[in-house]
């Protein structure tokens, strides 16, 4: 099994996660800027916003998911493993390896094995996820308040003075 191999196996969890709490948090305001785009221009604003939105929600999800490179992994082990001596570098590393490195990375290796990758990623920001979809229902809310506000008949003029109906 080669090196880059073994690395994406081991980040692939903590990628997933981090893009799908990018597009959990996000994609609510998303929809909002979409029904936003509804009531101020109608479908082809609210479809441009939506495309628009969703595009920006992806990068962000993949530029959050990018950061987590060969890097991040080796200082997550080197500090979730203490019995790691702080080699996980080692199993991970481009270049050719002298042959004692050699020797200290498949030791290293043989105690990486025992890890779960799962276990790497960052726990799911409830917080933030729920901020966001607090944000975005407090946006859809405004949307729907604002349309109905444009769409209700203007009120009546009050009238003046009292006048007395005519019999008759």
């Amino acid at each position: 099994m080669s090196r880059e191999i073994l690395f994406a196996d081991w980040v692939r969890p903590a990628r997933r996660r981090a893009a799908g709490e990018v597009v959990l948090a996000g994609s609510p305001l998303v929809l909002a800027l979409a029904a936003l785009g509804w009531v101020a221009g109608g479908g082809a604003l609210a479809a441009a916003a939506l495309l628009v939105g969703a595009a920006a929600l992806g990068w962000a999800a993949m530029r959050r998911a990018r950061r987590l490179d060969r890097d991040w992994l080796v200082r997550r082990l080197n500090a979730r493993e203490a019995q790691l001596e702080d080699s996980a570098a080692l199993v991970f590393a481009d270049a050719d390896l002298a042959p004692l490195e050699l020797l200290q990375a498949e030791r290293i290796a043989a105690r990486i094995a025992s890890v779960d990758p799962v276990t790497l990623a960052d726990g799911w920001s409830r917080g933030r996820i729920a901020l966001g979809w607090l944000l975005g229902a407090l946006a859809l809310g405004a949307a729907a308040w604002w349309h109905m506000q444009r769409s209700a008949p203007p009120p009546l003029a009050p009238v003046a003075g009292r006048t007395a109906a005519a019999p008759g």
